[in-house]
């Protein structure tokens, strides 16, 4: 799950502005620098342009400050357990450039919006912007390091998320790429730093919250319209991506009433 704590655009900080956080915030936190940077790695300054982007896990000193003038940035802190949000997916702690400044901010502003707009699907909202991001900056991060099969990958996920109750195996989405199924696994993870079949469970999750968020069907034919021909499977499988059962998400995360047996 992705939580969301706190997303600030455009913050200005006074001159001579200094954050020194030598055992982290407890946190993840993303910021994304408007103006020249100075940032401590491994106890040596170095400066960095403008559109300069890093990411801080919850432990990780933090120590940067304005190169000259003000400071002014973006920045979002959140909690994640995705199996995918790992330091090979995005380098922790690592400045990389944002290329693409301009468009990706969007991303920014809507989850600022959606924070504060108030709206019963905000949870299921953020989730997906969050995801967005995230998978932003790992294409940022990893801009020069891209596989020769990207793009038919970057289909085949296309796929998967949009029809999670497709009878995805590893042999069909193999086939689909034509090529084996060890190389799929290979590249797959090495890729979208997540297994084939890890990535279609939470394609079906993430499927899942949002039919419960949004709709009164029965926690049954969610669990088909999921790709689950077994609902204790799927109760089980959601309970343990999400920590809650189908009934208690629908409960906590949705205006709406308990299902009808």
């Amino acid at each position: 799950m992705i939580r969301l704590i706190y997303a600030v655009l455009h913050e200005e900080m006074e001159e001579g502005f200094e954050d020194f956080l030598p055992d982290g915030l407890g946190h993840y936190e993303v910021m994304l620098f408007l103006v020249p940077v100075l940032l401590e790695l491994k106890g040596e300054w170095k400066k960095y342009p403008p559109y300069t982007c890093i990411v801080y896990h919850p432990k990780q000193s933090i120590h940067y400050k304005a190169a000259s003038g003000q400071l002014i940035y973006d920045w979002i802190r959140f909690d994640c357990d995705e199996p995918f949000f790992t330091e090979q997916f995005i380098p922790f702690g690592e400045p990389f450039p944002c290329y693409d400044y301009d468009n990706f901010h969007y991303y920014w502003h809507e989850i600022a919006y959606e924070n504060i707009a108030g709206f019963r699907t905000r949870n299921y909202v953020l989730t997906q912007l969050m995801l967005i991001l995230l998978y932003r900056l790992h294409d940022y991060a990893w801009q020069h390091q891209a596989t020769p099969y990207q793009d038919a990958l970057d289909t085949l996920r296309d796929e998967v998320y949009l029809n999670p109750a497709y009878p995805w195996t590893l042999p069909e989405m193999a086939s689909r790429i034509n090529i084996s199924v060890r190389l799929l696994q290979k590249i797959y993870k090495k890729l979208f730093h997540i297994s084939c079949m890890e990535d279609v469970i939470t394609a079906r999750i993430s499927h899942a919250m949002h039919l419960l968020q949004n709709t009164d069907t029965t926690i049954q034919n969610i669990s088909t319209l999921c790709g689950y021909n077994n609902v204790e499977h799927f109760c089980r499988q959601f309970k343990k991506r999400t920590g809650i059962p189908p009934k208690e998400y629908r409960r906590t995360a949705s205006d709406h009433p308990a299902e009808k047996e």
